[in-house]
């Protein structure tokens, strides 16, 4: 008989594997779900660290190539760089994660604060529906990425720290506003999640050493959450591609006016 914390462990792995890359809010669905239903209440930090773990190795490896020539291991001229520099990629990178680093460390409490609040939930979503509706302004970019861009996806980056706000959906839309093509659009915004999703990782992790819980992340219910939200992260990593080339990024905001309108009735 399967263990009833491997279930919840599972679906909460899949929540967040689905949400984490389309542009609808993993942090605000896990929020919601575990404040909705108590009996899906995972062990706090631990699990938030594990499902973000896994969605940060489905990055990697759906996008080896790249990272692979962005380290200096493929030529120069790999077409797997899009067109950029090895230097830019890593120039941008860098930039593009200081807003959010700065965010999560200044603004923890007040962050973990809004987890818990279903009303605060519910209109993050209806502000993400809101900015992925103006990615119709500029339906089909083709300009580059520039450091004046980056600076700007950033920024849009370091919103998403607080629950229901879509990381994706504020780093693509960003980019598309600002004439990025979607492929750059799109992989930019995974690659960036890779520092931002390790920095959240590492602030998890010392809070857990000084509650001397360490060991909780030793869970085979852990363990599954983490694999579940990596195999179907991938996938959807694959969709947001698709989906971003296609035009109609901005309908994903009618599913965050939705959630955030069940979620607001929900709160009062």
């Amino acid at each position: 008989m399967i263990h009833p914390g491997i279930v919840v462990a599972v679906f909460l792995g899949i929540v967040q594997g689905v949400t984490e890359f389309l542009p609808i809010s993993s942090s605000g669905h896990l929020a919601a779900v575990q404040v909705l239903f108590p009996s899906m209440s995972s062990p706090g930090v631990t699990l938030e660290l594990a499902t973000h773990l896994g969605t940060a190795f489905a990055v990697i490896l759906y996008h080896r190539r790249l990272i692979v020539a962005v380290v200096g291991l493929l030529p120069v001229d790999d077409p797997s760089l899009l067109g950029l520099r090895r230097l830019d990629w890593w120039r941008y990178i860098v930039v593009g994660s200081l807003p959010i680093a700065i965010v999560g460390v200044t603004a923890q409490d007040t962050v973990r604060a809004a987890f818990g609040d279903l009303l605060w939930i519910g209109i993050a979503l209806a502000f993400t529906g809101a900015v992925l509706m103006t990615s119709r302004l500029r339906p089909h970019p083709d300009g580059d990425l520039s450091m004046g861009r980056v600076v700007l996806i950033g920024l849009a980056q370091s919103i998403a720290v607080f629950p229901g706000v879509s990381r994706s959906g504020m780093t693509i839309t960003a980019a598309m506003l600002t004439n990025v093509r979607a492929s750059q659009a799109v992989t930019f915004s995974l690659l960036m999640s890779i520092p931002a999703i390790f920095g959240a990782a590492l602030l998890d992790t010392v809070q857990l050493f000084a509650q001397h819980r360490l060991a909780t992340l030793l869970s085979i219910d852990l363990a599954f959450a983490t694999l579940a939200a990596g195999l179907i992260g991938y996938y959807c990593i694959g969709l947001v591609h698709r989906v971003s080339r296609t035009g109609w990024w901005h309908r994903f905001a009618w599913y965050c006016w939705l959630a955030a309108i069940l979620l607001i009735q929900a709160a009062r």
